[in-house]
């Protein structure tokens, strides 16, 4: 969505892009403290630099993301 690559990504982020790379393909159901980091430091690059939202679920709509209006 944001059209940038995993290594431009973690470096913005401040983590290595093999961290990016277990976040993306990790379906674990576990929230360890070390995949939060890394999520809300990605969250935060793409928030601020890509113009991406993020949202929680809620009855109507349901989670997901869009580009900021």
């Amino acid at each position: 969505m944001a059209g940038v690559d995993q290594a431009t990504l973690a470096e913005k982020a401040g983590v290595t892009r093999q961290a990016v790379s277990v976040v993306e393909t990790d379906d674990g159901k576990k929230m360890d403290p070390r995949r939060r980091k890394v999520l809300e430091a990605m969250q935060r690059v793409l928030e601020d630099e890509y113009g991406i939202e993020f949202f929680a679920a809620s009855e109507n709509p349901g989670e997901g993301v869009r580009f900021r209006r």
